[in-house]
């Protein structure tokens, strides 16, 4: 999953010519809205209480672990907007790699 993530920040930083910047606002909602797709891709119907509370934990770690390894940091600087708001358009991670062509 990280691949994706990153494929689409990092992608984005060599299209070039961008000098508006997506806003750390903006970046927090980006990564909550993929690691949201991601985890539905995974599968959450049907889910008992006890999984939902245990797919909450993952989220967070996942959250936690990408932005240590510098995800709101490459999107601010290198992601261009329209990327951002792009993949925010997206319902489903198959989707989101449309957002990096071009």
């Amino acid at each position: 999953m990280r691949s994706w993530l990153f494929a689409i920040v990092l992608g984005a930083a060599f299209a070039g010519g961008c000098v508006d910047r997506p806003s750390s606002s903006q970046c927090k909602k980006l990564l909550d809205h993929m690691v949201k797709l991601e985890m539905e891709a995974g599968g959450t119907d049907g889910v008992s209480p006890e999984q939902t509370a245990d797919l909450e934990k993952q989220e967070k770690a996942l959250k936690a672990e990408l932005m240590q390894e510098g995800f709101k940091e490459q999107c601010e600087k290198h992601t261009p907007p329209s990327v951002v708001e792009c993949v925010m358009k997206k319902r489903s991670m198959d989707q989101v790699g449309e957002c990096d062509k071009g």
